[in-house]
């Protein structure tokens, strides 16, 4: 090939071929003499061979089939296309090398309460997961086809100047292996043939309104929500997709779970138009998580219509982002949400210029869902009078004291009452006593029930006990990935008590009973012991008791002299 061919100098001007690597690499082609990037254009890449160590000839053309339906060679298609494109170069890892968190499927569903988002290249246990979550899908479809109920599915679709997107959407739709739907799409002033594309597609499932002056997402689907017949509800954007059995699979989980109000399932996330996923999406239910950052996309989320009637109405059109958040964490806060571990949704980020995410700000937004979701303090007047139904011992004890937590004992005046351990920074939110008592009395069973220990934004050691959240807004760290404390969790879940193998003694209810076996037994601990973690395994492995995470109470961390709070929302 001549070196002054367009693709010669196009590589060379981009620096990202290595002729001394080339040739060190393959001493046949040092050997014969041979120019070593003419050899790489002309013969080197059919054979396989990489331009340098960072870019993988062979794992560029299988992750991307645009680069083989080219016919370029593909380190050029990769400066022509793939570079703006953020393809990936780099050679394909084995699986079997990369290292998680976890060791199985129950591992990564209690690792996936705290960090829902598990990112390429994956390993084998994300892929045996994965699989696993296919399996699931499977037999829920299967679950929805033996009890020959077809609720009506509602589909709504918002769009604006989507003409290049939205018939992919529309298709995904109407390829869906569970039939009784309707889809509704809302075009939401569109400039473009967005219409003619969602026109051209001749379904009578397919109702068509158009909105003359754009007046947002939220308005379209709340009309999409005013035109809806179906007893379920689910929401696709115009630049999204769904598997083939998404509505079949989440049809089915509402009736394995007819208790449910709502359920959301996980996605693959694609970056343009890349071929393979650059991460996958999942977690299971946690509401404390949620009202710090939203992991649940509207496009993997079904809903029972009449949950409507008691959020308040469909999506709120003071706010232009995150109103899918805002809109779920309603949602959450009257009625019961499952997570349902499947994979059959698609979400593309940065396939289309005119998203909410590029053309809105974000901090009005998070403003007003704090607002109105974020952990509240108690303030100086706000009075609430517990209802115990047993006497309780509140000791309040810093942390360096518990190596001598059995003294304690001494201070108790009443040999019956129940043992709350509160760190000195701790305070309780009305009706947290209440709560703890409660769970804790639920059976024989509980030996210590744990509030949510929520910490203010800003706090360092956040996001090391919840790698997920944003760490300048309050976020609760009794589940943490520092302690690995989830002891086990149900593959359908819906927030509520959560087993634990561990809790830290910052805000700890103690049935008596169990204070006075395991107080009577303490003994002088080494320096480095930590006493709450040798009480929690006596309980769980000698008494064979258990400890419950109570996400309804609330204890929120508060510096001495520190100011966090703005209109009595916790910063």
């Amino acid at each position: 090939m001549n070196q002054l061919s367009p693709e010669y100098n196009e590589i060379v001007e981009s620096g990202l071929f290595s002729a001394e690597w080339y040739l060190d690499q393959y001493q046949d082609v040092a050997a014969a003499g041979r120019d070593a990037l003419e050899h790489y254009l002309k013969d080197g890449a059919s054979e396989g061979r990489d331009p340098a160590p960072d870019f993988s000839t062979t794992g560029y053309l299988a992750r991307y089939q645009d680069a083989v339906d080219s016919d370029l060679n593909p380190l050029v298609h990769y400066i022509r296309y793939g570079k703006k494109e953020g393809y990936l170069t780099a050679p394909p890892l084995n699986p079997r090398t990369i290292k998680r968190p976890y060791r199985n499927f129950a591992e990564y569903l209690t690792h996936s309460v705290l960090d829902p988002l598990v990112k390429a290249p994956f390993s084998s246990v994300d892929l045996d997961s994965f699989a696993l979550m296919d399996q699931v899908g499977r037999w829920l479809c299967l679950k929805q086809k033996e009890c020959r109920k077809t609720p009506l599915v509602s589909v709504i679709m918002p769009m604006r100047d989507r003409a290049h997107v939205v018939g992919d959407a529309v298709r995904s739709v109407l390829e869906q292996s569970y039939v009784h739907f309707e889809l509704i799409v809302i075009d939401d002033g569109s400039q473009d043939a967005s219409l003619s594309v969602v026109r051209s597609f001749a379904d009578p499932r397919i109702q068509l309104s158009a909105i003359a002056t754009p007046s947002g997402v939220s308005a379209a689907r709340n009309r999409g929500l005013s035109m809806a017949k179906g007893e379920l509800i689910a929401y696709l954007d115009s630049d999204n997709t769904w598997r083939p059995d998404f509505l079949r699979a989440m049809v089915g989980a509402f009736e394995v779970k007819p208790e449910v109000d709502a359920a959301y399932g996980g996605q693959y996330l694609y970056r343009g138009c890349e071929q393979e996923p650059f991460a996958v999406r999942f977690g299971s239910y946690n509401p404390s998580l949620l009202r710090n950052h939203n992991y649940i996309d509207l496009n993997c989320f079904v809903h029972r219509r009449d949950v409507l009637e008691t959020t308040g109405g469909g999506f709120c059109e003071k706010i232009k982002r995150w109103v899918d958040w805002e809109f779920i964490l309603r949602v959450g806060s009257v009625g019961k949400i499952y997570s349902v571990p499947i994979l059959q949704s698609n979400y593309f980020m940065e396939k289309v210029e005119n998203t909410i995410t590029v053309t809105e700000e974000l901090e009005p937004a998070r403003r007003y869902i704090m607002g109105k979701a974020g952990y509240r303090s108690q303030s100086k007047t706000q009075t609430c009078i517990e209802q115990l139904s047993r006497k309780v011992a509140r000791i309040v004890v810093a942390h360096e004291d518990l190596k001598n937590i059995e003294e304690y004992t001494t201070a108790l005046d009443d040999s019956s009452s129940d043992v709350l351990l509160l760190g000195s920074n701790a305070m309780l939110t009305p009706g947290t006593l209440t709560l703890l008592q409660k769970a804790a009395y639920t059976c024989d069973s509980i030996a210590i029930a744990v509030p949510q220990y929520v910490l203010p934004g800003g706090e360092p050691t956040i996001n090391t006990h919840v790698p997920y959240a944003f760490g300048d807004v309050p976020c609760d760290v009794t589940l943490s990935s520092q302690h690995k404390n989830i002891a086990t969790l149900p593959l359908f879940h819906d927030g509520s008590t959560i087993d634990l193998d561990f809790a830290p003694f910052s805000c700890v209810y103690i049935k008596r009973e169990v204070w006075d076996i395991c107080i009577g037994l303490a003994v002088q601990q080494g320096k480095d012991n930590r006493p709450d973690r040798i009480i929690c395994d006596f309980i769980r492995h000698v008494l064979n008791k258990r400890i419950v995470y109570i996400p309804e109470a609330i204890v929120l961390y508060k510096k001495t002299g520190s100011s966090m709070e703005r209109d009595g929302v916790i910063l």
